[in-house]
């Protein structure tokens, strides 16, 4: 089974401006890194290894400056662990690891998670 969760990708605007403005000086700038998204999904696979996932976009709730009310929208699968960073608000993101029960987001521990994979990698 496979169910959607959303995350809010709050400052997407201002970070989307700051990478057009630096263009290609953006990597001399060292900016690349400063302005990635805190919103973000990845799977965990045994061995601690992440695969980020890509989201669906959805701007149809956006202000017009794209800083608010924009949506990511990421498929987790039951069965796997994933690692998520929500933004909350301009200054906190929350982070947590989840799996899918009973076609609901379920957070667990960082122990829950690694009993997982173990589980997982046998």
């Amino acid at each position: 089974m496979r169910i959607p969760l959303v995350l809010e990708d709050i400052g997407r605007g201002n970070r989307q401006e700051l990478l057009e403005m630096a263009g290609p000086l953006k990597d001399v700038l060292g900016l690349g890194p400063l302005v990635k998204s805190q919103a973000w999904v990845a799977k965990i696979s045994p061995g601690s290894k992440k695969e980020f996932l890509r989201p669906n976009v959805d701007y149809s709730k956006a202000n017009n400056k794209a800083t608010r009310g924009v949506y990511k929208y990421y498929w987790l699968e039951e069965g796997e662990v994933y690692e998520v960073s929500k933004p909350i608000s301009w200054k906190r993101t929350e982070r947590f690891f989840c799996r899918i029960e009973d076609g609901k987001v379920v957070k667990i521990t960082k122990e829950e998670a690694s009993r997982c994979q173990k589980y997982h990698s046998v």
